[in-house]
């Protein structure tokens, strides 16, 4: 079995338990690591990438200027925007 290579750190099931807030807080930054069970790779740690909803409006005007089908990309926005939400959102 082959493990990454990328990752930045090793940390153990010990070490995470003792510093979990610490941790936590540096893979949050950005770092990955990979947590090992008696030496051995067991799970990587990775910070969640957030995504950002937009308003269908916003999401338009990108397209618009596209030299594609604008119209029904439009049509299209419009059949489905009165039943498009956020997530927790209300419609």
């Amino acid at each position: 079995m082959r493990y990454p290579d990328h990752v930045d750190e090793r940390v153990g099931l010990r070490e995470l338990r003792q510093r979990a807030s610490e941790i936590v807080r540096r893979v949050e930054e950005g770092q990955e690591m990979t947590v090992t069970v008696q030496g051995r790779p067991a799970i990587r740690l990775v910070p969640i990438t957030r995504s950002r909803w937009r308003p269908m409006h916003d999401v338009r005007d990108v397209f618009a200027s596209t030299p594609e089908d604008v119209a029904a990309w439009r049509t299209d926005g419009e059949r489905i925007g009165h039943i498009v939400v956020e997530p927790g959102g209300r419609p």
